[in-house]
């Protein structure tokens, strides 16, 4: 699909709720949604990108490696500083990532999924 595109997407019971339903959709239905690209970007994020942000090459990330990392990025995208933002941003990616809750991401708990790097 391309920006702007817009598709039916067709989703049959079995691949769906099938025969228990969830909520208000019944048992065995088909469910239809259309969606509409907005916009493409580029996908996850590679290991390389853990290493770029891992500055001391402990193989954990800091909230300070991950918040300094955000900052580049939107330098490099043009955007001005905002480090409301940025704390913002890093204390969400800390509550998605850090799952043994120690304070850093390791390499194993870093998923590579991010909108927001």
């Amino acid at each position: 699909m391309c920006s702007g595109e817009k598709r039916k997407l067709v989703i049959p019971p079995a691949l769906a709720y099938g025969k228990e339903g969830k909520g208000k959709i019944p048992p065995e239905s088909t469910l239809t949604f259309i969606v509409e690209v907005l916009e493409i970007r580029n996908g996850p994020r590679s290991h390389d990108s853990f290493q770029e942000m891992d500055l001391n090459d402990d193989w954990r990330l800091s909230k300070q490696e991950v918040k300094e990392y955000l900052r580049k990025e939107f330098e490099r995208h043009g955007y001005p500083p905002n480090d409301t933002l940025h704390e913002n941003m890093v204390a969400d990616i800390f509550a998605k990532e850090d799952t043994n809750k120690d304070g850093f991401i390791s390499s194993r708990e870093f998923t590579y999924k991010h909108d927001e790097l």
